[in-house]
């Protein structure tokens, strides 16, 4: 938990046990960036929580995914500000907060709904993203998904830019065309399916 950075060549961790004291302890911690204080962190958990942590203790807690759900939070990264982060959830949504230094959650994007765009239309009506990781520059985001896809998103606009849907994680043994849309599926060995827009010549986002 505690990081020591004595050179560019010497790392140390002094100390291997996370302690929660109040704070809801999660099954598993799913992501972790810096926060704006020196010596802080902010962390994500598979219950939905977000986490301030400071040295090996949690010293703060707040659940920002919706109640009596079992939505995991994946990924979490700092916004320019310092004072704002960003959190991909595996319900679909992008959860926008701040830490002053209490953990508040401002709100909730879907993307289709809270986030707008053609690509982000196409994506929310065949699929749900589930968020596992995300950079972000400036006022893009890029989020990638545990479901094979990277999502570009400028969030002073709201705005799914860019969706890319990566093919097959293995080989593609099968496939057939719908009856009457220009839609190709195809499966492969590891059990995934995959639809294609011939006549744009791009996947069918889902």
């Amino acid at each position: 938990w505690t990081v020591v950075v004595e050179s560019a060549h010497k790392v140390s961790v002094t100390q291997k046990r996370g302690i929660f004291g109040n704070c809801t302890t999660p099954r598993s911690p799913t992501g972790i960036t810096y926060a704006n204080q020196v010596g802080s962190a902010w962390m994500v958990a598979d219950n939905g929580h977000i986490y301030t942590i400071t040295g090996n203790s949690a010293t703060r807690c707040k659940r920002v995914t919706l109640a009596n759900t079992d939505v995991q939070l994946g990924c979490i990264a700092a916004l320019p500000d310092g004072q704002r982060w960003v959190a991909g959830g595996s319900d679909g949504a992008i959860y926008l907060g701040v830490s002053d230094p209490v953990l508040r959650l401002e709100e909730r994007l879907v993307i289709g709904e809270g986030l707008s765009g053609q690509e982000a239309e196409l994506f929310r009506s065949s699929t749900v993203p589930r968020f596992s990781s995300i950079v972000v520059r400036g006022d893009l985001l890029l989020l990638g998904t545990s479901n094979h896809a990277l999502i570009l998103v400028d969030i002073a606009s709201r705005e799914v830019l860019r969706i890319l849907q990566v093919s097959h994680p293995a080989s593609a043994w099968g496939m057939d065309f719908h009856p009457s849309l220009a839609i190709l599926a195809s499966v492969s060995e590891a059990r995934d399916v995959r639809f294609w827009n011939v006549a744009e010549r791009r996947p069918a986002i889902g």
